[in-house]
Order: structure tokens, then sequence, then C-alpha cells
């Protein structure tokens, strides 16, 4: 009896390992170096940071078109003027690209201001004059110049019209916080009550 037990104990501790090796083995595949964008559309002076995801080894960046957009050695990329570029990245020698394509635009498409505060907009890429305009002068103003002024709390697009396109910022109006003491004098009795300050006759 005992010897049976202990072959059928050893049967199953075989069949157990068999069944363990043959078990199959999963490998996480290392994952490959990439940018983190391959295209980008930017406005002129605005910038992007192009990164290679998936290594810690330094990449070299260089740009196929200095005079549309440059790229710092940290792979920073600045718009200059409108065209297209190539922003390549290069690594154990294996390149990384990223398609830039720079547009006329605003410094912002979208602003948060307080109450009685400013903003100057430009139009970036273009040497002639835009026309400005307000959806909502209750709200916010616009000079001819591009500089905005809140008037009070609420929303409004500022719009530029140049070269036949029209470029939009919306425009968000917070109102100011107002703090203050709802008294400003107080007479305080010995009990540490409040009371009215006496009479003199």
């Amino acid at each position: 009896m005992k010897k049976i037990i202990a072959r059928t104990i050893t049967i199953l501790t075989i069949m157990i390992m068999v069944l363990t090796l043959a078990a199959p083995v999963t490998i996480q595949a290392k994952a490959k170096p990439k940018l983190n964008k391959t295209a980008i559309t930017l406005s002129v002076k605005n910038s992007y940071q192009l990164k290679v995801n998936g290594t810690k080894a330094k990449a070299a960046w260089k740009t196929s078109n200095a005079k549309v957009a440059v790229v710092s050695k940290n792979g920073k990329v600045t718009a200059k003027k409108a065209g297209k570029a190539v922003v390549t990245a290069k690594i154990n020698r294996k390149t990384y690209k990223c398609k830039v394509t720079v547009k006329v635009g605003l410094n912002k498409t979208a602003i948060t201001l307080n109450e009685k505060k400013v903003y100057q907009l430009k139009v970036n890429g273009t040497k002639k004059k835009p026309a400005w305009k307000t959806s909502n002068a209750i709200i916010a103003v616009v000079s001819k110049n591009g500089k905005v002024t809140v008037k009070k709390a609420g929303k409004a697009v500022i719009t530029a019209k140049v070269n036949g396109k029209t470029y939009k910022c919306k425009v968000t109006v917070k109102a100011a916080s107002k703090i203050g003491l709802n008294k400003t004098k107080v007479a305080l009795s010995i009990y540490g009550t409040v009371e009215k300050p006496p009479k003199y006759i």
C-alpha cells in the first residue's frame, strides 16, 4: 500500500513538472524608441517639446529648414515663419522624423482674465495689420492694435482678420473676488459679547 501511494505521488509530481515546463512563457517585448509626435502644426513664434520615448540615450536633433522651424539640443521646436520643415532625432544610427507645419496665427487662442485686466494679442507670421473685433463689447473690448481690455465677468471672442483669413481668441473674464468685513466697528463687553457703545447724555 505504501509503495502504491509513493508511486502515485511520484507520478503526480512528474506530471506537474511536465505541465509547468510546457506552459507558455510570456516575454514582455521591449518598447521601441519613438517620437512623442510625428507631425505637429504651430503658429509662428510658438514652441513644442519633442521627445524620444523608450530610450535613455541622448538624441542628436536637426531641422531641415531653419528659416521655418529651429530645434534645440533638447528637442524644443520653435516656429519661425510660415512653411514646412522636418525635425529629425538621431539615436544609435536610427533616425526619427517629425513633420512641422508652421502657420500664421494668434499668439493665444484662449485667455482667462480677471475684471479690468488687459492682454496684448498679436498675429504672428505676417507684417500686415489685422482688423480687430470683439463679439461682446460689454465683456471685453479690443483696440486697433490688438490690446484686449476686459470689462466684466462673462465670455467673448476676439477676432483678427488679415490676408482674407480670420483668427479667433476665446476670452473668459472672471469676477473679481470681494473680501471685506461685515462691520468696521464693534464694541465688546467684558464677557466677550457684542454690545452697542454706551450713549452719553
